[in-house]
């Protein structure tokens, strides 16, 4: 996995930081949509193994 993805507390941290005010089960919600989209990275490191290159790690 090259993108880690965040947690439930890692979320709820950065919603009061902006201000937002959300339930465990829309932070859930949020959270079930960004691993959605989250995936095409795991794809990316997927196709560049087989080519075996490597990239620098953030």
């Amino acid at each position: 996995m090259s993108v880690k993805r965040p947690g439930i507390d890692t979320l709820a941290a950065i919603s009061d930081y902006y201000g937002f005010d959300l339930s465990f089960e829309e932070l859930g919600d949020f959270q079930s949509a960004v691993a959605g989209s989250m995936a095409i990275y795991d794809r990316l490191d997927e196709l560049a193994a087989r080519l075996g290159r490597k990239y620098p790690s953030c």
